[in-house]
């Protein structure tokens, strides 16, 4: 049993909902910037041979009605869902956005955990090294070694100990406080 709002409101309701569909179907086609021809061979490629460049044609004029499991299709190829086919663009816009930004931040995040791995992976190095040059250099002021060596040497211990001595967020703290201008750190 119909409970919902009378059969004549959802009649109109549902015409704006088969509008709303020509109108994304031809928007998002053109964001792909696809031409009609193109997206009859995306329909074919996933199986829906009657589709041709004319079958486009007529639905995005109204000549020509979409079914239901012709409207999941055409969603499927173009990429989106089909709540977005049926919303009036300005509608789902919003969404759009949002589902973009919170992908691009996944996209960030997994890039900071690569840079963080390698950020790690180099202090371990930065530490490994500075025992190989231990080992090299023990007792080296009597060995050989010229005092420009000795000098460079120790110059780049005192660096790597103080670059060791920081987290990866003490780093990021100091990006952050450069790309905003606090250069010492202050407010």
């Amino acid at each position: 049993m119909f409970d919902g709002m009378n059969g004549k409101n959802w009649a109109i309701q549902s015409a704006g909902y088969e509008a709303n569909f020509i109108a994304n179907m031809r928007i998002f086609r053109e964001r792909l910037s696809w031409s009609q021809g193109d997206m009859a061979k995306q329909m074919q490629a996933a199986g829906w041979e009657g589709f041709h460049q004319t079958t486009i044609s007529r639905i995005e004029k109204g000549d020509r009605p979409v079914r239901l499991s012709e409207a999941s299709g055409i969603a499927l190829v173009l990429g989106v869902e089909m709540w977005q086919m049926v919303l009036a663009d300005e509608a789902s816009r919003p969404l759009r956005e949002l589902e973009k930004s919170i992908e691009q931040l996944r996209r960030l995040g997994l890039i900071l955990g690569e840079n963080v791995r390698d950020y790690l992976f180099y202090q371990s190095l930065i530490r490994k090294e500075l025992d190989d040059i231990d080992e090299l250099t023990w007792g080296a002021e009597g060995h050989g070694f010229n005092p420009q060596f000795i000098q460079k040497r120790d110059e780049l211990k005192m660096a790597a100990a103080r670059l060791l001595s920081r987290t990866y967020m003490e780093d990021i703290d100091e990006f952050m406080r450069s790309e905003n201008g606090d250069q010492d750190g202050t407010e």
